[in-house]
């Protein structure tokens, strides 16, 4: 169950950033949630290079999957998930 919830965890933060809802993450998008990612536990100091890194494939978007290795590696945490029991 674990690995549900971080998956769910994941794909909310991924629709954050997808604030055009096409299931993929463009450059623009990706600038403009610098500060959601910092709140997730990631400063960024260069957008256009952390996306580059993101972008595995080249194709000039993120997809979830290429989201979800990069914020597994970064090990991002969702601010508002209720990890907290308090």
């Amino acid at each position: 169950l674990s690995y549900v919830r971080q998956y769910f965890e994941l794909f909310a933060m991924f629709q954050r950033v997808d604030t055009s809802e096409d299931k993929m993450i463009d450059l623009d998008e990706f600038k403009e949630a610098v500060e959601k990612i910092s709140h997730w536990g990631l400063e960024i100091e260069d957008p256009e290079d952390e996306f580059q890194t993101i972008d595995v494939d080249g194709g000039g978007a993120i997809a979830f999957d290429e989201f979800a290795d990069w914020a597994l590696r970064m090990k991002l945490d969702l601010d508002d998930d209720d990890d907290d029991p308090n």
